[in-house]
């Protein structure tokens, strides 16, 4: 993405810089929060130095996503899920053996880097493999419990600011007593009162400018009661004190390697590589709701990459506070109608002067106002994901959120996403179990094959129906869902008296997308019982699969591949064929004399005679002779007496075969009829006897003897009749397989 200061214009400039300071306002106060939130009461010696990495990481952020972001006006602000990380990192290692209280800044310090890092590196692998769609398959209930949870934490981690201690039952009594009031009221109703208005007006100027109303209320307070000579000194209204020194730059960072406790670092490994979960989750997150907002298309692979970036870049560049969109900033820019992408410049140029004026720029920042937000956003979590979604939800995903969140605040926040993820995934895959894989269950006298059968096989294929049943399966298959249907599928065709009649079940793996090694048992099982009752198991699309988990799951299940079929069409033709041997002997060949006309004509032995003088033949085929040829001229029609021919569609570089026709049946009427070039090829599929009626001796036909030719139209429009039925199978089945 190309960045050019000359595409803004000059009347668009006093909008963008004002979008600007406030863009640069809240990413400033973002960064006192959160590194108040890590701070706490054990290392505020050190706050400065959080809030100036935190800077440092907000600058870089922005002057990366000012250049690379899909968005032009996209918002930047060092982020609570790593902040929080980091505070539950502190607040683990507190209490623990160190040689010094600047190895214990030092060891919370590099863990921040670490997590900033590591979280950074997984961005960008994501989003190199174009896998930014696929954090979206985390369960939501799991992503709420998350969010309830960290409310709940931020909110925890404030009391050790305001009260020097941890909010307990014990140091309930200490809220009482005006050293306690005079800091943690003023934070709680700053903060109810940003939510309260924020909830019922929903903008995003709404929080800067209560913001800045406080801050003048307070100076103006404190101004008044300085000017009555009030001694408010002892109070530590203000956050600090910070020496009044030379810029703060957070380049000390890498001496601070060596002492560093790394065995507590890899104790807290398992927090650090949390963020490779939670980083992806809320930059996609952040980014679909701004997506939604400004109308504008995101590449969410590209945000993952550019996320990435600045994450890793940040600890090598005095960084290291994560810092990637924001949707409060976001939402802020849009809406005072900055569209370009020098507002995150100028930003950065904003921030980069806070960090210029130095630490004691920091002793004038209101010790209230960092808890005060850090408060605002613990209720709007907890809002948002525990009292919202009781309405919203179903009883089921809200108890999920529930037993994460009351996992996280009882014990830890990793134990609370991993006991989520595993009830969501019981639950998904009892759910799943109670979907039906059974798609659809036929029988021959309803379903048959797409062959074109003359009326003494058709007779017989009707009467042995119920011999042949077709299951049609989809979905994935696991032990759960298999059971159920391979229980109902012996119900109805094992157990059944109805159907003892079934010597031929199909089941067909077209529509299924996996199988789990879980299903082995049940269809071994059921292929068993299948085999004492002498029935024949075939089976579509199993040992066709491009995708070959199926097939490999299924291989020792039982299933033969010479009884493996990639069409539905062949595996019910087969069975007709088994069938039609059956009634007709096992040398059966699809046969019909030319002379059945006479009594499919009910015509006279004389009439016979006359008719049977004009058609020409028998002629013989031989295996993949062809009969017509697709897009030839002519215009005769054939009877076929003996065997099987395949009706061919003939592409440029492919050919599909239509459907199969056997003895008794009429070829090449619709070029008859219509005059035009043939429409598909037919092929032998066996040796063939055929009868030829030329163009030319129908219309002579029609002229000697005007009524045979007529119940000759008659019989050849009833066989057409029924060739649009069978060509209305194909097009059924191919509907349902699509």
């Amino acid at each position: 993405m190309q960045f050019s200061i000359s595409s803004v214009k000059w009347q668009q400039l006093p909008n963008e810089l004002f979008a600007g300071l406030m863009s640069a306002t809240m990413m400033l106060l973002i960064a006192v929060s959160l590194s108040t939130l890590i701070c706490g009461s054990h290392l505020s010696a050190y706050l400065a130095q959080f809030i100036a990495t935190a800077l440092v990481s907000s600058i870089i952020a922005a002057v990366v996503y000012a250049f690379a972001s899909s968005f032009p006006n996209i918002g930047i602000a060092s982020q609570d899920t790593p902040a929080l990380l980091t505070a539950l990192i502190a607040a683990a290692l507190y209490g623990q053996s160190y040689t010094s209280q600047t190895q214990y800044f030092s060891t919370v310090y590099i863990a921040m880097l670490l997590i900033s890092f590591v979280g950074g590196v997984f961005l960008l692998i994501l989003g190199r493999l174009k896998l930014g769609n696929s954090v979206r398959f985390i369960p939501y209930p799991v992503i709420g419990g998350f969010l309830a949870g960290m409310g709940w934490l931020i909110f925890l981690g404030i009391w050790p600011v305001l009260l020097g201690k941890s909010l307990t039952w014990q140091s309930l009594s200490s809220l009482g007593e005006f050293q306690s009031l005079v800091h943690w009221v003023p934070a709680l109703g700053v903060g109810f009162c940003l939510l309260f208005f924020q909830r019922r007006y929903q903008h995003p100027l709404v929080v800067p400018l209560l913001t800045l109303f406080f801050l003048s209320l307070f100076f103006l307070i404190y101004g008044l009661l300085k000017m009555k000579g009030v001694s408010l000194e002892n109070l530590h209204l203000f956050l600090g004190p910070f020496p009044k020194t030379e810029p703060i730059w957070p380049w000390f960072q890498w001496t601070a390697l060596s002492q560093t406790n790394w065995s507590l670092i890899l104790k807290s490994s398992g927090s650090i590589l949390l963020i490779c979960v939670l980083a992806p989750i809320a930059i996609l997150v952040n980014s679909a709701s701004f997506e939604v907002l400004s109308q504008q298309e995101v590449d969410f692979d590209r945000e993952l990459k550019v996320g990435g970036i600045s994450g890793v870049l940040g600890p090598f560049l005095g960084g290291g506070a994560f810092a990637y969109t924001s949707v409060v900033v976001s939402f802020l820019n849009h809406t005072l109608g900055s569209r370009h992408r020098i507002i995150n410049i100028l930003a950065a140029m904003l921030c980069f002067g806070v960090l210029w004026m130095g630490s004691s720029f920091l002793n004038s920042i209101p010790r209230f106002l960092a808890p005060a937000i850090l408060f605002f956003i613990a209720f709007e979590f907890m809002i948002d994901w525990l009292y919202k979604p009781w309405f919203n939800l179903s009883k089921k995903d809200y108890a999920i959120i529930m037993i994460i969140f009351i996992t996280i605040i009882s014990s830890q926040l990793l134990y609370g996403i991993i006991l989520g993820l595993v009830i969501s995934l019981v639950k998904f895959a009892w759910e799943y179990s109670r979907i039906d894989p059974i798609d659809g269950l036929y029988y021959g006298q309803t379903l048959s094959s797409h062959v074109l059968r003359n009326q003494q096989e058709s007779r017989v294929l009707e009467l042995e129906g119920l011999s042949v049943c077709l299951v049609r399966l989809h979905g994935y298959l696991f032990f759960g869902n298999a059971y159920r249907a391979f229980k109902k599928v012996e119900e109805v065709t094992l157990s059944s008296e109805k159907n003892s009649k079934i010597q031929y079940l199909i089941f067909d793996f077209s529509a299924v997308d996996g199988v789990d090694s879980s299903c082995r048992s049940v269809i071994s099982n059921f292929l068993r019982k299948a085999k004492f009752k002498n029935i024949q198991i075939l089976t579509v699309g199993l040992f066709h699969r491009e995708v070959l988990d199926a097939e490999k799951e299924l291989q020792g299940s039982g299933f033969e591949e010479k009884m493996a079929y990639a069409e539905v069409n062949e595996a019910l033709e087969w069975c007709e064929q088994q069938l039609l041997e059956l009634s007709f002997g096992h040398d059966y060949i699809s046969a019909e004399d030319i002379s059945e006309l006479k009594k499919d004509l009910t015509l006279s032995q004389e009439d016979y005679d006359h008719l049977r003088s004009y058609w020409q033949g028998p002629r013989v085929l031989n295996v993949n002779e062809v009969l017509i040829q697709q897009d030839d001229q002519d215009r005769d029609i054939y009877f076929l007496s003996r065997g099987s021919l395949s009706v061919v569609l003939e592409g440029q570089d492919s050919r599909v075969i239509l459907t199969h026709v056997h003895a008794g049946s009429i070829l090449g009427e619709l070029a008859y009829y219509t005059g035009e070039t043939r429409s598909t090829s037919i092929v032998a599929l066996t040796a063939c006897e055929v009868y030829g009626l030329s163009f030319e001796n129908f219309n002579r036909l029609e002229q000697d003897y005007p009524k045979i030719a007529l119940r000759l139209h008659h019989y050849i429009v009833e066989q057409l009749t029924e060739s649009i039925k069978y060509s209305n199978q194909i097009v059924h089945s191919l509907l349902h397989h699509r």
